[in-house]
């Protein structure tokens, strides 16, 4: 999970740039309700900074008179939208944004993390559309608090990174002593702290574990051919057990890499497995 800098348009301006081009009864709605919309504003943004979102109430709920014009405030194709993915885009490095929590896929829809359907005021408040991919979205939906109280997905803008890379997979072999990913788990390494905590709950509410098993078993496949390649061009020169201490020697990632290379990073690099494959297997 990666943090995303967040749009840091003033209240005032964003209340404008959101009243442009609106039909005249949502442009009376604003006009009524701009008052109470801006201190609503100006709350979400106090909670979030104290990491205490979860006590958000919302102003306009289900079967008020305001509530449908409220949400249809929000239109992904409106300027102030295409605004945001730009200003969202050149704050954190000018490059495509993956989405923050599993990395794995470009964040092409917007997400409202209040939920729009509890929280129809919030519907077109810059800091709570955060952008996410449409897998990560659509099990998102409407998830809000536990029955504690409590949140249960991880904010990109406002919540601390995981302290470790929270995914882990095993590799062992299969019948042909071929390597294979035979489990994916949360990371042992987690701490149980509240950060962590919402990390986790995150994985377990998303299913992400599963959407990690399936690129993980691909990103092996194409980790073992390159291992392969790597030593048939290095066999004539030196044993297989150098070759896997030379191979350990020259696996430190560098640079930007994907979530899914470094879980598979992290597993080769203690596996007895993979290094009984390239001793025994090799050819």
């Amino acid at each position: 999970m990666k943090n995303l800098e967040p749009n840091r348009i003033s209240i005032e301006d964003e209340f404008e740039e959101a009243k442009k081009g609106l039909h005249e009864d949502k442009r009376a709605f604003m006009h009524d309700r701009e008052q109470d919309l801006k201190n609503a504003f100006a709350e979400y943004d106090r909670l979030s900074n104290e990491n205490n979102l979860h006590l958000l109430n919302p102003l306009i709920s289900n079967g008020d008179n305001d509530y449908e014009t409220a949400k249809s405030i929000y239109n992904s194709n409106r300027p102030i939208l295409i605004k945001h993915r730009e200003t969202l885009k050149n704050h954190n490095g000018g490059e495509t944004i993956f989405c923050p929590i599993c990395g794995l896929k470009p964040a092409e829809q917007m997400d409202h993390y209040a939920p729009q359907d509890k929280f129809a005021e919030f519907s077109f408040h810059l800091r709570n559309l955060i952008p996410l991919c449409g897998n990560c979205n659509r099990k998102k939906a409407t998830k809000w608090l536990d029955n504690n109280g409590n949140r249960l997905i991880w904010n990109a803008y406002y919540d601390a990174p995981p302290s470790h890379i929270p995914i882990e997979c095993t590799i062992s072999l299969d019948a042909c002593g071929m390597p294979m990913i035979s489990s994916v788990d949360i990371s042992s390494m987690l701490q149980q702290n509240t950060s962590d905590g919402i990390v986790i709950s995150t994985i377990y509410e998303l299913e992400l574990l599963r959407e990690y098993q399936v690129y993980l078993v691909r990103e092996l496949r194409d980790e073992l051919n390159r291992i392969t390649n790597a030593y048939d061009k290095r066999k004539d020169k030196m044993s297989k057990q150098d070759f896997w201490n030379q191979m350990l020697e020259e696996y430190p990632l560098n640079g930007n890499v994907s979530i899914v290379k470094q879980i598979l990073h992290d597993a080769i690099l203690n596996s007895e497995n993979m290094k009984s494959w390239v001793i025994r297997h090799l050819q």
